[in-house]
């Protein structure tokens, strides 16, 4: 018990079996501040032990501590410590707030600071990120359309940034969406090669956001370019059904808006290709499978699936209809059906039915 142990929410101590103090929530996101500004918040400690708990909150510019620095915590109760976060520069920045007793405990901090006026919306400029999109695959002599590798070509991951311009955008998915674009942007203009990446800035910055594979692999293609990415870079990322980073500055991430139903999703990055936009219990990669690999469709195909909104042509009617097949596939030739993609249940059927149909066409 006399080394230093690690925990999620819970910092470094003096050990595991020490530690009587927990931290909620276990990182804090003060999300975008302009400059000149300042954004409060604050986390909670309780003293989970069988005694009194006392020790004392500390932590550095430009984050600080406007109440409860000290505490006395008896057993089971609780202790809120305000924080603030005033930058001086434009950015993304972290720091930590170390807490002592009970074992001690560290919170990951984090804020981002921004020009008033800087910088354009996501969703007023998707013409402009689709150019930079192709400008910097030609740049870069990006050849293979899924760069990452996780079976789902950037460009359609990219349409499902764009889409959620069609969300509400003071909550949930839409709302985490604008802010991870707006972080990235601002992380970009302060990278020492941004005059190199300035021409795809917006595109960058969206691309970023999808995922943490993505963000790895193309600071690997950027750098074969000579362009370091060093800032800090935020993907969209839903967990135990709360979108983050926290899509409204200054709540804790525990207060993230809820989007979707926990039971129905696990965690998950919505834009990746294991992420799943729609909450249907189907992954954005199926959907591409299914939609655009298995029925010969497009973006918007792809577009129409993942976001529940499309109907699913079934193959023609003609020798062996329903027969054998799972239900609700109808096989042969001469007419269209169509089929409403409402859940994860339904969608497996479906995909069920192309899979015994590659030709459009099944015979007994």
């Amino acid at each position: 018990g006399e080394g230093e142990g690690e925990g999620e929410g819970e910092g470094e101590g003096e050990g595991e079996g020490e530690r009587d103090i927990s931290v909620d929530p276990p990182q804090f996101n003060f999300g975008i501040v302009v400059l000149g500004n300042s954004e409060s918040g604050s986390v909670t400690i309780t003293n989970t032990g069988n005694t009194i708990l006392q020790g004392s909150a500390s932590t550095a510019p430009p984050f600080s501590i406007d109440a409860g620095q000290s505490y006395t915590i008896f057993p089971s109760s609780s202790h809120q410590v305000s924080l603030r976060f005033t930058p001086t520069d434009g950015g993304t920045v972290g720091g930590v707030l170390s807490l002592t007793g009970g074992g001690g405990a560290t919170v990951p901090l984090i804020g981002t600071a921004t020009v008033e006026g800087e910088g354009p919306e996501l969703c007023d400029i998707l013409d402009e990120i689709d150019t930079q999109f192709e400008m910097l695959k030609s740049d870069f002599a990006i050849t293979d359309s899924d760069y990452d590798g996780d079976g789902l070509p950037e460009e359609f991951a990219v349409a499902l940034v764009k889409f959620a311009c069609n969300l509400p955008s003071e909550e949930g998915l839409g709302a985490a969406t604008l802010n991870a674009f707006d972080i990235n942007r601002v992380a970009l203009a302060s990278e020492a090669n941004f005059n190199q990446i300035e021409p795809y800035r917006h595109a960058l910055a969206v691309l970023l956001l999808i995922s943490a594979d993505t963000q790895d692999e193309l600071i690997r293609i950027l750098a074969r370019g000579d362009v370091v990415l060093a800032g800090t870079y935020e993907s969209v990322r839903e967990s135990a059904g709360l979108f983050l980073p926290s899509s409204v500055p200054g709540l804790r991430l525990t207060q993230a808006y809820e989007v979707f139903d926990n039971s129905v999703k696990s965690a998950n990055e919505p834009y990746s290709a294991t992420g799943d936009f729609d909450g249907d219990g189907a992954t954005n990669l199926s959907e591409y499978t299914a939609f655009v690999i298995g029925n010969g469709g497009d973006i918007q195909s792809f577009l129409n699936a993942a976001t529940d909104t499309t109907v699913l042509p079934s193959p023609s009617e003609g020798e062996g209809e329903g027969e054998g097949g799972p239900v609700g596939c109808a096989a042969g030739e001469g007419t269209s059906q169509t089929v409403l993609v409402g859940n994860g249940i339904l969608f497996a059927l479906l995909t069920a039915c192309l899979l015994l149909l590659p030709a459009g066409r099944r015979k007994e």
